[in-house]
């Protein structure tokens, strides 16, 4: 119920922002004591993709990517600009049409066990944008030695 009146007439940010802190405590945050939210049928320590804090605080690689700034997994200052906004609970289907309607080429990535970006949400609202949408399996590609697959819709 809340995540529909943050999309209705008459949403405002506390609204929005209240169904992201109900949906983190009550889905969320339970999932992540054990589990992956980027994949959720592995507990956690989920090895794939394996840890990048120590790649990405080596000096030879951000000497090379020309980094500002240092290396941190989650940056929560960050987190809570878009917190307070409740911007995760908001629709982003008009901006996306907005930018398939100008004739940018768009990928619309989401897992099948990822909680965070949710597929069933995301393939609903791609097919409520384009009624033929069916995703087409392309070859699995090999990925840090395992087979990962992708979709071609």
């Amino acid at each position: 119920m809340q995540i529909i009146r943050c999309n209705s007439p008459g949403w405002t940010p506390a609204i929005c922002s209240a169904a992201q802190a109900f949906c983190n405590a009550q889905i969320l945050s339970p999932l992540v004591d054990n589990w992956d939210p980027y994949y959720v049928p592995v507990q956690n320590p989920d090895p794939y993709p394996p840890q990048l804090g120590t790649y990405l605080s080596d000096p030879a690689v951000t000497t090379q990517i020309g980094a500002k700034s240092s290396w941190s997994m989650t940056n929560f200052g960050v987190y809570f600009q878009f917190a307070v906004t409740g911007d995760w609970m908001r629709s982003k289907r008009e901006a996306l049409e907005q930018v398939i309607d100008a004739g940018v080429r768009t990928v619309i990535y989401a897992g099948d066990a990822d909680y965070i970006v949710n597929y069933k949400g995301v393939e609903a609202m791609v097919r409520a944008r384009v009624p033929s949408f069916s995703p087409t399996p392309l070859p699995s590609l090999p990925a840090f030695g395992l087979i990962t697959s992708l979709c071609n819709a």
